[in-house]
């Protein structure tokens, strides 16, 4: 069932406390096959992993639009967290870490893409159109439906953590 929060814990749909060993997965993990990606579930299962943390951009960088998501990707996750769901394993979601997002000129990121450095570290804190395009890719991963499973990412009790944001700070 949903996780929940009691006191400084994590309990489960049914209140019983719960503690998390998990491991992290990117996008050449969760790229391969899903014989692969199978192993893998039951793999980490037996080893007594109950939450896998899956790191990686979701956007195509290929897309003219930055708020497009990559569909490949996204049906990489929806496997993925089948696959984790069926071993009794619960998944993060961390989509967006700055380093993977260069800004460009054509993003309509503002004065920001005249930076030496275009990774928009802190940019979604204040830029309305950072905001915009990081909405969108949150809106289509929690929202699409999964293939595998019938739910969509955000009504999947499998899902037990959506990380917002990784490492970015104003500070």
């Amino acid at each position: 069932g949903f996780l929940g929060r009691q006191g400084g814990g994590f309990v489960l749909g049914d209140g019983r406390p719960v503690r998390f060993w998990a491991v992290n997965v990117g996008p050449n993990n969760i790229g391969q096959d899903h014989a692969t990606i199978d192993y893998l579930a039951r793999k980490l299962a037996e080893l007594g992993v109950n939450m896998v943390r899956c790191h990686g951009a979701v956007f195509d960088e290929s897309a003219a639009d930055p708020a497009t998501v990559n569909k490949k990707r996204l049906d990489d996750i929806c496997y993925l967290v089948a696959a984790l769901k069926r071993e009794g394993i619960y998944t993060t979601l961390s989509f967006y870490f700055p380093v993977w997002f260069n800004a460009k000129p054509s993003y309509g990121l503002g004065d920001y893409t005249k930076q030496e450095s275009k990774v928009p570290f802190a940019l979604l804190y204040f830029d309305a159109r950072m905001q915009q395009i990081y909405r969108a890719w949150a809106k289509t991963l929690l929202t699409t439906k999964n293939p595998y499973t019938g739910l969509t990412l955000g009504r999947d009790p499998a899902v037990g953590l959506v990380e917002i944001i990784n490492e970015d700070s104003y500070f």
